[in-house]
């Protein structure tokens, strides 16, 4: 392999006992190989980085090595030199992205009637399964339940959900996993050794926490931070944008003390200095969530989180003990929402301002209060002891309004009287009226 070959490709898996985190899946394919009991074909389902399209390759070798039988992999048969080059006549990687139509497969069903050019096994491996179109699948399903006795096929897959049933019935599937963080960083240590880089463990652990349980991102972001020559914990965090530690333990600590202004112009900072949002949000979250957790764990948690330096550690248990469990879950509740809306917000950082609005109440009380005490005080400095006694001026004012007030009084007690009286002459009226009807009558 030539100097210029990228660490994740330099350092990529040529033999089952240098995969990482999928123990079961390898001893099972060992089993197999061992007694002879090689099913016709494989679902290998897991996320990205995690080693399908690596396991599918050495698979490949164990059933095609020469000397297979007493090392599973040799790596020295011309049968392994060429899998390991991507030269091989009889094992065929189909990226399904690019060949997802029915006139592929029927091209496959074609080929695989011929026998392996020299190798044991004519091996497929179909990267990426799940894109194939529905018509294409259907042309595959009488294909992988009856193959040719020399076919093996090995489909790979990020995406299980979108595999159809009638496919994954006719194939013994496996889920990797993703690897843990020791893992990761052990891989790490190993590939700095071997390059002779010095880097520090809490240097490592921004790589893998950047990576997510990913080890050929982990790779991919070491090779970049070694072409750029960054070794120390402040180069790292500038070429993966991450923000920095005080800045987040800063933000956290505004939020939860109701300072509104303080966390708006630390945010500000933050996008000013090109740290992607995205990124800062993801370590916000990591950071409460473990804050979280230690409240809830009584800081046992703390220390199997090898990442985090003693100093991080000593904040979140004294930011632990001060905040309620209640604030810390209405701030990552926020700060999830604030993650989707980021990412289709024409203003980036926008989101992240409306959830800090949201998440401090009690600034709104402060400024309110200290408003209502500023309008008191001028109101109280405004009043004299002139004006609450009476002016002259006003003397007559007020005399014409207690007359008009008494006027009104007057012509509501005549116009009840009046309406008292009324009814009297009404019933002397409806007296004579009956005395004349009697007399009519008479």
């Amino acid at each position: 392999m030539s100097k210029n070959t990228v660490i994740y490709r330099k350092y990529r898996p040529q033999s089952f006992d240098e995969v990482v985190g999928q123990e079961f899946v390898i001893q099972t394919l060992k089993n197999a190989l061992a007694h002879d009991k090689v099913a016709h074909s494989y679902l290998l389902c897991g996320p990205h980085g995690t080693g399908k399209t690596s396991i599918a390759r050495i698979f490949a070798k164990a059933l095609n090595c020469k000397n297979g039988k007493e090392k599973v992999v040799c790596l020295e048969c011309e049968s392994c030199q060429e899998i390991e080059k991507g030269i091989a006549p009889d094992v065929i990687e189909i990226d399904a992205a690019s060949n997802r139509g029915i006139n592929e497969i029927r091209e496959l069903r074609e080929a695989i009637r011929f026998l392996p050019t020299k190798s044991s096994y004519k091996v497929y491996i179909i990267d990426e399964v799940h894109m194939l179109t529905k018509e294409a699948f259907n042309a595959l399903l009488k294909t992988l339940e009856e193959p040719p006795d020399h076919i093996v096929f090995i489909l790979a897959t990020t995406e299980q959900h979108k595999v159809p049933f009638t496919i994954i019935s006719r194939t013994q599937k496996f889920n990797l996993r993703h690897l843990n963080r020791e893992e990761i960083d052990n891989q790490l240590a190993a590939i700095l050794k071997k390059e002779g880089v010095e880097m520090d463990q809490e240097t490592r652990a921004l790589i893998v926490a950047s990576a997510e349980g990913s080890l050929r991102d982990a790779q991919s972001i070491l090779g970049k931070v070694l072409a750029i020559g960054a070794t120390d914990n402040k180069q790292v965090r500038d070429v993966l944008g991450i923000a920095n530690t005080q800045h987040i333990v800063l933000f956290v600590e505004h939020i939860t003390q109701q300072r509104r202004d303080e966390a708006i112009v630390l945010l500000g900072t933050v996008v000013a200095s090109g740290i992607d949002l995205d990124q800062f949000i993801q370590t916000v979250l990591q950071f409460v969530r473990t804050i979280l957790l230690v409240k809830m764990s009584g800081g046992e948690s703390l220390d199997t989180m090898f990442y985090f330096s003693k100093e991080e550690k000593d904040t979140m248990n004294r930011i632990a003990q001060d905040v309620g469990n209640r604030q810390l879950l209405a701030l990552i509740k926020e700060m999830l929402d604030a993650s989707q809306a980021v990412k289709y917000s024409p203003i980036p950082q926008l989101p992240i301002e409306l959830a800090i609005v949201q998440l401090t109440p009690g600034a709104e009380e402060k400024s309110g209060s200290t408003e209502r005490s500023a309008d008191e005080a001028k109101e109280t400095k405004e009043e004299s002891p002139h004006e609450t006694e009476d002016s002259p001026e006003e003397k007559p004012k007020t005399t014409k309004r207690v007359s008009k007030r008494t006027t009104v009084k007057k012509t509501t007690k005549t116009s009840s009287t009046r309406s008292k009286k009324t009814p009297q002459k009404t019933s002397a009226k409806t007296k004579r009226t009956t005395t004349r009807r009697k007399k009519s009558e008479e």
